[in-house]
């Protein structure tokens, strides 16, 4: 399967590729199904305009089916872009080693293990600053009321997480999550003075996708995970300009997909 993202706006071109084109048909599914060989056949790219859960396989000349290839592929206009010309890294300026960000096939992923070292670093509680590496929207974004949702997953077991309302590395909002810790926390950068606002002593799966989502209402906070409200926040400051953005601290292996923004119906 051979897509150019697995998300888009508007549309998503799919190829499928087989090992050898000369002795195998090749048959899809749209609905999350297994492919038989009654099936689609598959003939020329596929174009989707809506989310998809794509399954292919091969079938031989006896009719010898193939292990099941599967993607599942988002459309929605509430997408937030992901031209890597439109983000920016940033390392904090004592983190080492640097930090790795790109975006590939529609996946931000972050795979050196930046952080800023340190004894208090390590201690066991969310009530501490950990400075890694941020990787932000170039420009302002006044979102409003709303949610934004989006799938994260850590290989490694250390911090990982979102920004929003940055200003700058030093002024911004960060929920972030660790598992070695553990934790989910909303913290505010504010100059030298960083403060976590609602925390709660759970971490995350290593190696699973979550789902996270936050909705903005007036000044307001409410944080999700995995369906589950964690925690709410009030009296958030959200007047000033400000983008969005990710984070990592000491994780080798941090993913993030389908970052969308939903308006409030009823804005």
């Amino acid at each position: 399967i051979s897509p150019s993202s697995i998300s888009d706006a508007e549309r998503i071109t799919v190829e499928l590729i087989p090992d050898s084109p000369a002795t195998k048909t090749m048959r899809y599914t749209v609905d999350g199904t297994s492919p038989t060989i009654d099936s689609a056949e598959y003939d020329t790219p596929l174009k989707f305009t809506k989310s998809t859960i794509f399954r292919a396989r091969s079938f031989g000349e006896n009719g010898r089916p193939s292990q099941v290839s599967e993607q599942e592929f988002t459309v929605d206009p509430h997408l937030i872009p992901l031209d890597p010309k439109l983000w920016v890294a940033e390392d904090h300026a004592k983190a080492s080693p640097a930090g790795a960000w790109k975006i590939d096939a529609g996946v931000i992923e972050q795979t050196s293990n930046v952080m800023t070292g340190g004894k208090q670093t390590t201690e066991n509680t969310p009530n501490v600053e950990r400075p890694g590496s941020l990787f932000t929207l170039e420009g302002d974004q006044e979102f409003g009321d709303g949610e934004v949702i989006f799938e994260i997953r850590s290989i490694d077991n250390d911090a990982l997480g979102f920004v929003f309302g940055h200003e700058s590395a030093d002024k911004h909002y960060l929920w972030s999550m660790s598992a070695e810790r553990p934790y989910r926390a909303l913290a505010l950068k504010n100059g030298d003075e960083y403060t976590v606002l609602e925390s709660r002593r759970e971490g995350y799966d290593v190696k699973a996708w979550h789902e996270v989502r936050l909705v903005f209402k007036e000044s307001n906070v409410t944080c999700f995970f995995d369906g589950q409200k964690d925690f709410t926040v009030e009296n958030i400051d959200l007047t000033g300009e400000g983008t969005i953005g990710f984070y990592s601290w000491g994780n080798s292996g941090s993913y993030f997909k389908n970052p969308r923004f939903v308006p409030d119906s009823k804005n």
